[in-house]
């Protein structure tokens, strides 16, 4: 097949793809923020704190679950029944131990949290590593056929029943309970679709031979994971030590609030960009023009919704929330910018995995995670929870402009042809808040709901007008590179 008949079966499936993952991103994305937003007003802070302390550990359980294998199966593009047999029931032993493992740590993180209830929550959670090990090999299988349709309704289909799970339990009075069901009952569903869906079912004689041309990467993406995870989670041992389960409540409330919008739009470029690049990874000049492409469309989506929020902070948590959420407000001001660069360079991790650079992944995550706790402790020390905020945001900013000045090298691209491709939408949006900001001064008087809806519509607006003002040859060069591209 010539290079242009396979550019566009490519380019066909890669759009298919996206697609299919953001109508379900959408889909999912809602359903699930309508259904926090009840729990918020059902439940207290204190409940999604306490949440927040037990779900910490079986984040970093689940990491040795995946063990870097999906994104080995992917990478390596791996389709022999032996090799995925044996990768499937490695998964389910690592999750069975993990599980075991979640349970007797519960007793530990009981008595450093200072809550007793953590000992107890931990069980649902350490049955669902069980589930998480069962689903790996089924999902690297959609992955790696671009098969994101089945992916897709498989997890809706699971996120509802989750969610409706969740609502019925919080109307019952159980309290945090409702929350440590809903994700055991949506990956059951979930994982059960998409093994009925991979068209693979795994047999009975694993061999653990078959795993050793893949450990190299995926001992190195598991380390780089583990790390990662434990640095993501790093204001949770911090925040729930010293500062309690409503402050860590409220700080979960704003990171979500924001992490919804980054995971709404950015996994769904990364989870096409990844299989699309590792097809590419031979071909520089191709694959260097499809990760600007795909990191300016992100920056130009996210960027903006980020410095908005972040503008308007006060009536976003107290329209949505309520007013016992008011601790969050701040911090998700300040979240808010954070979130804006990790997402326009979110996709630089993408890259690294691509040429199988483990190694650089996991150096660069343990860097991270070990910043990101001296952050937290001495921004919590010094600030409180604004503090923490604050000190998180300088080093989000830093480690994140580390990794994608790695990937840049990787694909010998300059660092400055990546920032002048983002320049547009940081300055658009920085533009578009001042006049958001002083909007929301110009329209006090008026109800918080009006003066959201209101402020948002200028903010779009403003926005658009700025981008077309200032940056209409950059931003029509970016669309009709998307074009070409797909």
């Amino acid at each position: 097949m010539n290079d242009n008949k396979r550019s566009e079966n490519l380019g066909g499936k890669a759009v298919k793809s996206v697609a299919w993952l953001s109508v379900g991103q959408l889909c999912r994305q809602a359903f699930a923020f309508g259904t926090n937003l009840i729990l918020a007003r059902m439940l207290v802070p204190d409940d999604f704190g306490l949440f927040g302390m037990t779900y910490v550990a079986a984040e970093i359980a689940q990491v040795f679950i995946a063990f870097g294998l999906g994104a080995t199966i992917v990478q390596r593009q791996v389709t022999a029944p032996a090799v995925l047999t044996t990768c499937f029931w490695f998964n389910v032993a690592v999750g069975a131990a993990a599980g075991v493992c979640l349970i007797v740590t519960g007793p530990a993180l009981s008595a450093y949290f200072g809550r007793v209830e953590v000992n107890d929550l931990v069980l649902p959670l350490a049955f669902n590593m069980l589930v998480a090990g069962a689903s790996v090999v089924p999902q690297a299988l959609l992955t790696q056929q671009l098969r994101f349709e089945s992916m897709t309704i498989a997890q809706i289909v699971g996120s509802v029943v989750a969610s409706v799970t969740a609502l019925v339990l919080a109307t019952a009075g159980v309290g945090v309970w409702a929350l440590a069901a809903q994700p055991l009952v949506g990956n059951i569903v979930t994982g059960a679709m998409m093994l009925h869906e991979c068209r693979w079912r795994p047999g009975f004689k694993p061999a653990l031979r078959h795993l050793t041309g893949m450990l190299n990467l995926s001992l190195n993406l598991l380390g780089s994971n583990l790390v990662a995870t434990a640095g993501r989670n790093m204001h949770t041992f911090v925040i729930g030590r010293f500062l309690g389960a409503s402050a860590l409540g409220a700080y979960g409330l704003a990171s979500g609030l924001t992490g919804t919008v980054l995971f709404q739009i950015t996994s769904v470029i990364v989870r096409v960009l990844f299989p699309t690049l590792s097809v590419l990874k031979n071909e520089p000049e191709r694959l260097a023009t499809a990760w600007l492409t795909a990191n300016a469309a992100v920056a130009i989506t996210t960027v903006p919704i980020m410095f908005g929020t972040a503008a308007l902070a006060p009536d976003v948590v107290r329209v949505l929330f309520g007013n016992q959420w008011d601790m969050a407000i701040d911090v998700l001001r300040i979240l808010a910018v954070s979130m804006a660069v990790q997402s326009a360079l979110t996709t630089s991790g993408t890259v690294l995995l691509t040429f199988g650079r483990g190694d650089l992944l996991l150096k660069t995550s343990v860097v991270t995670a070990v910043l990101t706790g001296i952050a937290y402790l001495s921004g919590t020390v010094l600030g409180g929870l604004v503090g923490a905020a604050w000190c998180y945001l300088v080093v989000c900013v830093g480690t994140h402009l580390w990794m994608a000045a790695l990937a840049c090298k990787e694909i010998a691209l300059p660092l400055r042809v990546l920032v002048k491709q983002l320049a547009p939408p940081f300055l658009c949006s920085a533009a578009m808040a001042l006049v958001v900001h002083a909007t929301v001064v110009q329209l006090a008087a008026y109800p918080p709901f009006v003066r959201l809806m209101l402020c948002a519509i200028v903010g779009a607006s403003v926005y658009v007008a700025l981008l077309l003002a200032f940056a209409r040859p950059a931003t029509i060069a970016l669309f009709n590179r998307i074009r070409q591209q797909f």
